[in-house]
């Protein structure tokens, strides 16, 4: 028994030298865990700040891309609109083309039974006109006197 109480002693004797020897290494352990997460953590935040500066430089392109957008739909709303007024103002000019040229048909053939008849003075009253309207109204006039 005594042998047994000696080899326990001898075992609690060993075991506390082997406790304060891994007491030491599990404090530098432990120290050594600290530092590293204080670094981990360090290098979280460090990620976390440039995550957050990278989400508001997402958020500022999406606005800048949703402006650009919208000015492109405003341009080409505006395009259209532009391309149905100018297909307008072309058929419009096309008549107007075929109006004149109608007009001067007209004109010409007045000129001509005006130079028949061999009377310039109503010819000269027609020309003289400064406005447009009063030209024509006249041209109608001279055309009833041609036919009556």
């Amino acid at each position: 028994m005594q042998r047994v109480v000696a080899a326990v002693l001898l075992a609690l004797a060993f075991a506390t030298g082997l406790h304060a020897q891994d007491s030491g290494d599990a404090e530098r352990k432990l120290q050594k865990a600290r530092g590293e997460l204080k670094s981990v953590a360090a290098e979280r935040r460090k990620l976390e700040g440039q995550r957050g500066d990278a989400n508001r430089q997402l958020r500022q392109a999406d606005e800048q891309v949703g402006g650009v957008q919208r000015k492109l739909r405003d341009a080409e709303t505006t395009l259209q609109r532009d391309s149905k007024t100018l297909a307008g103002l072309q058929v419009q000019r096309k008549q107007s083309g075929a109006d004149l040229d109608a007009k001067r048909q007209e004109l010409t053939r007045l000129l001509r039974a005006a130079q028949v008849a061999g009377s310039d003075a109503p010819l000269k009253a027609m020309l003289a006109q400064d406005r447009v309207a009063q030209a024509e109204r006249m041209l109608t006039y001279q055309g009833y006197l041609q036919r009556g």
